[in-house]
């Protein structure tokens, strides 16, 4: 019965930062990319492939394909693009086949969402706060009691922003083809995070990993909507090409993804301004008696009062109320690494309603 209550409520359970009546809010903390905005070249790009909206894209997208391919050392025909990772998960858990789902949580809602609405199994996880909600060893051992089993993992993991253990991943790849029928990692932050992943060296030896990277976060192209997946598995492949919808990547979404994949410099120039304000936002946080995740990408997981969220709100700005998420309870929130003064005023505005709280109580 739960099972079902899941899969009916698999959509409008799922939230995101970002969304909803946002019409006094001034500073946006919920959603996670690129703190300096869009790649000014993905934008010159998009402005001068409006003069071509009255024409069709191409159907295939075999050019933006072979240029991925390029990229990462593979051909067209191992290389999926869609209307945002999300768009290419969906159509993942769709043409996997009968296959139960092991996802680590808290995580991603949408892996969960998108597995239900497939007709998956899903077979949680739950991942330790002690470990910064990390895969760890004992995964790996839970992952060897299974049988046939699909795998999705997030890296770095979205909400915690922690990093793939390397030893871990290639002790996963070795379950690969045993235990384990299908890898999906969801690199979407990856660019803006502090590690550098092997996997698009392994999916050329392991043709059971699918790998998934968005432009959305590291180019600042949320709106666009663009993503793309790389496995060796041919069949898979075609069945996700074919599964995604004619013309599912707009003109210019293709212009955009063009341009997007050689501005290298925008995502490193990003982290220059993400390290040092997510060690400072970390130390303040931790001050101020949050209990803080340790992050190793370009947001923050912490937890403060069940009611912080919502006092924070109430000063303009908004930050991802994690709730939501198995394992995950009020009070822990997510909040994006954003310029310098940002914030600061986000930190100004968590500790005014502290002391408010405080004055309140001694009342």
């Amino acid at each position: 019965m739960e099972q079902e209550q899941y899969r009916d409520l698999a959509v409008v359970r799922t939230r995101h930062g970002g969304v909803g009546d946002k019409r006094k809010i001034r500073l946006d903390f919920s959603t996670n990319c690129n703190p300096l905005g869009t790649s000014p070249a993905a934008l010159q790009a998009i402005q001068q492939a409006a003069a071509a909206l009255d024409s069709y894209p191409e159907p295939l997208y075999c050019k933006l394909r072979e240029s991925i391919g390029l990229k990462v050392g593979l051909s067209a025909l191992e290389v999926n693009v869609g209307n945002g990772a999300t768009s290419l998960l969906y159509s993942w858990f769709r043409c996997i086949g009968d296959v139960p789902v092991v996802i680590p949580e808290p995580t991603f809602s949408e892996y969960r969402a998108a597995a239900l609405t497939a007709g998956r199994t899903v077979i949680p996880y739950a991942m330790r706060q002690e470990d910064g909600f990390q895969i760890s060893a004992d995964f790996l051992d839970f992952l060897r009691s299974q049988k046939g089993v699909a795998v999705v993992l997030c890296n770095p993991n979205n909400p915690s922003g922690t990093l793939m253990n390397q030893q871990v991943f290639q002790n996963l790849l070795r379950l690969c083809g045993k235990t384990i029928r299908h890898l999906l990692i969801d690199e979407s932050f990856l660019e803006l995070s502090d590690g550098r992943s092997e996997s698009l060296f392994s999916v050329r030896l392991c043709p059971q990993l699918y790998v998934l990277r968005a432009l959305t976060k590291s180019h600042g192209l949320a709106g666009v909507r663009f993503g793309y997946g790389i496995t060796t598995d041919p069949r898979l492949s075609t069945d996700i090409m074919y599964d995604q919808p004619t013309w599912s990547v707009s003109t210019l979404a293709v212009a955009a993804a063009t341009a997007a994949l050689k501005d290298n410099a925008w995502p490193a120039k990003a982290r220059e301004i993400i390290v040092p304000e997510r060690q400072r936002l970390t130390q303040e946080l931790t001050a101020l008696g949050m209990q803080v995740i340790p992050s190793q990408s370009n947001f923050i997981l912490f937890q403060g009062p069940a009611w912080l969220q919502e006092k924070v709100r109430t000063k303009g700005i908004l930050m991802r109320d994690c709730s939501d998420l198995p394992g995950l309870k009020r009070g822990w929130c997510r909040i994006a690494v954003r310029k310098p003064e940002e914030n600061g005023e986000l930190l100004d505005a968590i500790r005014t309603v502290l002391e408010e709280k405080k004055l309140k109580k001694g009342k």
